[in-house]
């Protein structure tokens, strides 16, 4: 869920600039996740349980942020298919 400052940064983006701040967004959450199972400790239970409690945070964060992204990609599809051969500037 978006909230209203970040809505209204992507209020102003164009579409392409919007996928490719969810693109990176997505990016930095894939490699959070991968920082997070590196907490992990051999024979340390609290450990565990901290990095499987990251990694649960940032997989619920994907799925609106793909959402998202399926919703801009849909958006820039709708817009050249509406207005075809003129130019975009994203």
């Amino acid at each position: 869920m978006l909230k209203f400052d970040e809505f209204l940064i992507n209020e102003a983006d164009g579409v392409q600039t919007k996928i490719e701040k969810l693109k990176v967004k997505l990016s930095e959450n894939f490699d959070a996740i991968k920082e997070a199972k590196k907490m992990k400790k051999p024979g340390d239970p609290a450990s565990e349980i901290t990095s499987l409690t990251k990694q649960a945070d940032l997989y619920a964060e994907i799925s609106p942020v793909m959402k998202s992204l399926i919703a801009a990609l849909k958006e820039k599809e709708a817009d050249k298919a509406a207005n075809p051969g003129k130019p975009t500037l994203y």
